[in-house]
Parts: C-alpha cells; sequence; structure tokens
C-alpha cells in the first residue's frame, strides 16, 4: 500500500524551526524563499487537521441548538470557524452572538429562522480540550530528546480532541492554557458542571438504535 507522509513531514520542518527559533530557508533557480513565525503556522496546522469521530465531543446545549437550526445540510463535524451556515428551522430562534474575542454578546439578539445566514464562530465555539500549544510542546520535546518519529507524532497527534460549544458556555471556562495532560480530567475538573458534553458519535449511535 502506498503511503504518503507529506503531514508528518511538515510537521517535523515546522516544529524543527520552532525548536531551533529559526526561519524556514529554500532556493529554487537562484530564487529563495523565507518563511518566519513557524509557531503560529504550526499552531494553525495542527488546528486544520481532521480528528477521528471517537475524539469529537459536543455539549448538550450546543447538540440541541445545532439540531434545530441545521441537521439535514450540514455536518457539524465540517463546519468551522468562519463558515456561514443557513437556517433551516421554520419557527424563529434567539441565540445570543459573540464577535471575534469578545467576552461579552453583542446587545441584540441573533433571530434564527428558514434562511437566515450566520457565522458559525459567532454562535458556537471550537475548544481544543488538550489546548494546542500542549500539543506543541510534546512535539518540541520529541524533537529535542531526537525522537520526532512518524510514530511518535502519530500518538501525540491522537490525543487531540475537541469540543464544540456554545460561545456562552466557553465564555464560564476559565482555565485556557494550563490544564491537566488527560482529556478525561480536563472534562472533569476544568468543564465541570459548566458544560455538559458527550461524545458526537456516542450521540448519534443512540439515535439509531
Amino acid at each position: 500500500m502506498e503511503t504518503n507522509e507529506d503531514i508528518f513531514k511538515l510537521i517535523k520542518i515546522l516544529t524543527r524551526s520552532v525548536v531551533n527559533d529559526s526561519k524556514i530557508e529554500s532556493e529554487y533557480n537562484g530564487d529563495s524563499l523565507v518563511m518566519g513565525n513557524t509557531k503560529y503556522i504550526l499552531n494553525q496546522t495542527l488546528r486544520q487537521l481532521t480528528l477521528p469521530d471517537e475524539n469529537i465531543y459536543i455539549s448538550n446545549k450546543a447538540y440541541e441548538l445545532w439540531q434545530k437550526i441545521s441537521p439535514k445540510n450540514y455536518d457539524i463535524r465540517e463546519v468551522n470557524y468562519k463558515q456561514k451556515v443557513i437556517c433551516e428551522n421554520d419557527e424563529p430562534i434567539k441565540v445570543k452572538v459573540y464577535k471575534g474575542s469578545n467576552l461579552t454578546p453583542e446587545k441584540e439578539e441573533l433571530t434564527l429562522q428558514k434562511g437566515v445566514e450566520f457565522v458559525y464562530n459567532d454562535v458556537f465555539h471550537e475548544d481544543h480540550i488538550i489546548p494546542v500549544s500542549q500539543i506543541i510542546k510534546k512535539l518540541c520535546e520529541l524533537e529535542k530528546a531526537n525522537k520526532l518519529t512518524n510514530d511518535n507524532i502519530l500518538k501525540i497527534l491522537n490525543s487531540i480532541t475537541i469540543c464544540k460549544m456554545l460561545k456562552d458556555e466557553d465564555r464560564n471556562i476559565h482555565e485556557r492554557s494550563k490544564r491537566p495532560q488527560s482529556t478525561d480530567e480536563i472534562i472533569d475538573r476544568i468543564y465541570g458542571s459548566k458544560v455538559q458534553i458527550r461524545r458526537l458519535i456516542d450521540i448519534e449511535n443512540e439515535k439509531t438504535l
């Protein structure tokens, strides 16, 4: 079976650049290209990885709202950030809207009903349960130990879990970067009673029974 290691190669190049605090430089036909700010690029690269279903969680409130808004035309696994979503629900639904990283919602709630378009990230939030900064730290530790192999990279990437929740719920979680190393421990200690979550695949499997 033919394999493709491009993503592993990319992560190795970026991680080594971060560890060495250096820019990435390339030359071709006498021309040179230089890329800096590689820690930011590595961060964004990790955020764009497609995760296995068992690594995707969703809050009860977010799931309930999504089922009202758009259960047919959109798979919430594939919707994120600035993607626009068109509401399918006939009955009006009022939701709180947060612009960018604002900690407080807009004064006026958004009324969603059939045909109304909204930006996913204005209403929903995608929280990396184990912060991406911790994932980068683990990759850098492997590089420093000369153990940045594909197998070791894969073990770390498989530990990435996300939780889709309402922006309103996210604003009640204050521990952003200093979190335990275990997903289960974070869910128990950090989310606690603030956000009730479940694996998305578990909810869907129950519906098919």
